[in-house]
């Protein structure tokens, strides 16, 4: 199979980093996600009914992955993470929006350290 790269733009969306709720600057504690954390997707510029979006975790422990549809824009976007994607270490995310028109644009990665 073979299939082609999409361009993903840098404007005119501008969009904010994602975040762990239970994050202090960029520290999580295990004992602040010990039943699981939560990922906020912030408002971006444009938000419109159609627009669908990924966003990605990856950590220790593996890749994690969600997706959404913009019915009515409605921020910020609130994901439950398991308690097991916090290994302790590195934990990155970044998400990407895709509007109807088929324009990509994707988020600043956010690093965080897991630690005891």
């Amino acid at each position: 199979m073979k299939t082609t790269l999409l361009k993903a733009m840098t404007s005119p969306l501008a969009l904010s980093r994602a975040i762990i709720k239970e994050a202090v600057g960029d520290k999580i504690r295990l004992n602040d996600v010990i039943n699981g954390g939560t990922l906020h997707v912030p408002a971006y510029p444009g938000a419109a009914t159609g627009d669908t979006g990924d966003v990605y975790l990856y950590s220790g422990s593996g890749a994690y992955t969600g997706t959404w549809v913009i019915t009515t824009p409605v921020f910020p976007l609130v994901f439950s993470v398991p308690k097991d994607a916090f290994a302790l270490g590195s934990l990155r995310l970044v998400y990407v929006v895709t509007n109807p028109a088929g324009d990509v644009a994707v988020a600043p990665e956010t690093l965080y350290e897991v630690i005891a």
